[in-house]
């Protein structure tokens, strides 16, 4: 039987390809800020870790967050952080401390869009089969790093570091907007009482 995609699902394929186009901008520009900013390989290595730290940090709040609320609010915040994040790094960002706290702030983005993303297909398709809608976008991972590789290769060749993570900063706010026209709000809430966060049921796992 032919896979035959929802009205849904090609939508959040471009969203899942723009929300990843920061993936790779540290990894890219990383030799030129070094001499630039006279990093040490300590310090350049741990603003790269920043952004899975911040991922890291983000995952488990906002992949809990969306068996209680519609996963598109998420993916909203999620979408607005990553673009604060390379927004900060391309307009502000001008020193060691700085880079951490960006980078940091555009890896909580993605972990806000990645898994929300998955959420809201299953939560939306109610007909055919979900595994393959859901192995389409997560296929589509290496797809958007791929861009993202490339894209800021060509940016940086041709503008400079900073274009890098203020034009590519365009994809997750893209991202965002994609979502927030073409995918609907849930037609029920999913949770009414409080919403309580117990670090020692997070800390065992």
């Amino acid at each position: 039987m032919r896979f035959k995609p929802t009205g849904y699902t090609p939508f959040m394929l471009m969203a899942q390809t723009c929300a990843l186009l920061g993936f790779a901008c540290y990894a890219v520009v990383l030799t030129t800020l070094q001499d630039e900013w006279h990093l040490s390989n300590l310090q350049s290595g741990l603003i790269a870790s920043a952004f899975f730290f911040g991922y890291m940090l983000m995952v488990p709040l906002a992949t809990a967050l969306t068996d209680r609320v519609d996963a598109k609010k998420i993916y909203l915040v999620g979408g607005l952080l990553a673009t604060s994040g390379l927004l900060g790094m391309g307009i502000l960002a001008d020193n060691f401390w700085t880079a951490l706290i960006f980078m940091a702030i555009n890896g909580a983005g993605l972990a806000g869009t990645y898994m929300p993303g998955l959420k809201i297909l299953s939560d939306r398709i109610k007909t055919g089969e979900l595994s393959r809608h859901i192995a389409f976008y997560t296929a589509f991972f290496g797809i958007g790093t791929g861009f993202s590789y490339l894209c800021s290769g060509w940016i940086l060749d041709g503008l400079g570091w900073r274009y890098v993570f203020g034009i590519i900063a365009l994809g997750p706010f893209t991202a965002l907007l994609i979502v927030l026209i073409f995918i609907p709000a849930l037609t029920h809430e999913k949770w009414h009482g409080p919403i309580h966060v117990r670090l020692h049921d997070i800390f065992p796992v």
